[in-house]
């Protein structure tokens, strides 16, 4: 009556410590292989930063524009934009895009600043617009908006 039962192997047991074993050590090594690499790529961040430094140039040697040099050049920059434009036959959508790349890329002077860039939102509205607009339409307004931007 109270002998003594043999002690038998649970394999649920074995089989539940087993995987939750395998699972604590893949967990272990996924944060270990993490964090190595990132400190891997920080350095290699920190040596690729130290080779593109350029050495510092002194203040006086480079040239800064004048506020008329700057409204000139955005002036043309803005002549040749419309002039492009105008000529220009292509799908609607790839107009607007190029048209605004090539604004973000335009030195701007401080006194059409605001409107320049409310111009710009503009643009963005027109090519979300392409569906239900006719092109013409959207190419005499984007002309219309680029006129208005001339000093």
């Amino acid at each position: 009556m109270f002998g003594r039962k043999e002690k038998k192997i649970d394999f649920v047991l074995i089989t539940f410590g087993f995987i939750a074993f395998a699972i604590i050590m893949s967990v272990g090594i996924l944060i270990f292989k993490m964090f190595s690499q990132r400190t891997t790529t920080d350095k290699t961040k920190a040596t690729e930063t130290i080779t593109t430094e350029q050495p510092e140039t002194p203040p006086d040697s480079t040239p800064s524009l004048t506020s008329e040099e700057i409204e000139e050049k955005y002036n043309l920059a803005i002549d040749d934009l419309y002039q492009s434009v105008d000529s220009n036959d292509s799908a609607m959508l790839d107009l607007l895009v190029r048209v605004e790349e090539e604004m973000l890329k335009i030195k701007v002077p401080s006194s059409v600043r605001q409107i320049y860039l409310e111009t710009v939102l503009e643009i963005v509205r027109m090519q979300d617009e392409i569906g239900t607009a006719p092109a013409d339409d959207i190419k005499n307004n984007l002309l219309t908006l680029l006129g208005n931007l001339k000093i």
